[in-house]
């Protein structure tokens, strides 16, 4: 979130926004990589690799999950700020 000010855009960010998880393999941080933007495709930041490590096969297997805004929460690292839910149901296109 701290690169490129992106976390500028969680401002106009609110509970029950959709976001996009976009896989990133060949990331050279990691193989794992999920991209997270908003609506209009701009960058948010990474999915950390706490979760990103098991929801990479997932994505890779052809799930294709569902990511929406939680809350935006203040006063904490901009790396934290976003919270976010991921559902994954069947496979997708």
């Amino acid at each position: 979130m701290c690169f490129e000010n992106r976390y500028r855009r969680l401002e106009a960010l609110h509970a029950g926004d959709p976001l996009v998880l976009r896989r990133e393999p060949d990331n050279e941080i990691g193989a794992d990589a999920i991209l997270v933007l908003n609506e209009r495709t701009e960058t948010l930041g990474y999915v950390p690799r706490t979760i990103s490590r098991w929801l990479a096969p997932v994505m890779d297997a052809g799930y294709r999950p569902e990511a929406t805004v939680l809350k935006v929460r203040e006063g904490c690292p901009y790396y934290e700020r976003l919270v976010m839910e991921v559902r994954v149901g069947r496979r997708g296109i």
